[in-house]
């Protein structure tokens, strides 16, 4: 299973995982991650990073997620979407709309690559995000970068 854990700081026990793939180009990678998962019994919840552009495809973009789900008997509470991508590109009102309605079916919501995708601060507040994610190459140059 190709997944990275996500750890509490406080407790040093795993809390999530997260699929792999830069979840630019398509859900594939995040189907694949959830199938794997679900033959490996793994019951912690998954973070899946997703294209933007699929949100603002509505549900016919997300329909193979969510049958991958469905599959695998997992239930969107157990599911954070991490929408990545260049969101100064987006169509504002498809992607909050596609994100209330993500938010209504159950699945919690995040904004990723924070620090290097241009993300405009009142987009970031109109998605109200359950989680904002850190770019992993915004983490990676902060011990060298005083």
């Amino acid at each position: 299973m190709d997944v990275t854990p996500i750890v509490d700081l406080d407790t040093g026990g795993v809390i999530a995982l997260q699929a792999p793939g830069d979840g630019h180009g398509n859900l594939s990678s995040a189907v694949r991650t959830v199938l794997q998962v679900s033959r490996s019994e793994a019951l912690l919840p998954l973070v899946l990073p997703i294209p933007s552009s699929a949100v603002i495809g509505g549900s016919a973009a997300l329909a193979p997620l969510h049958e991958a789900l469905r599959t695998a008997g997992r239930r969107p509470r157990e599911v954070i979407l991490m929408v990545r991508g260049d969101f100064a590109q987006v169509e504002r009102q498809s992607l909050i709309t596609g994100l209330d309605g993500l938010r209504a079916i159950g699945y919690l919501i995040a904004v990723g690559d924070l620090g290097t995708a241009h993300i405009p601060l009142d987009l970031l507040t109109d998605a109200a995000p359950y989680l904002a994610v850190l770019s992993p190459d915004l983490v990676a140059r902060m011990p060298r970068d005083p």
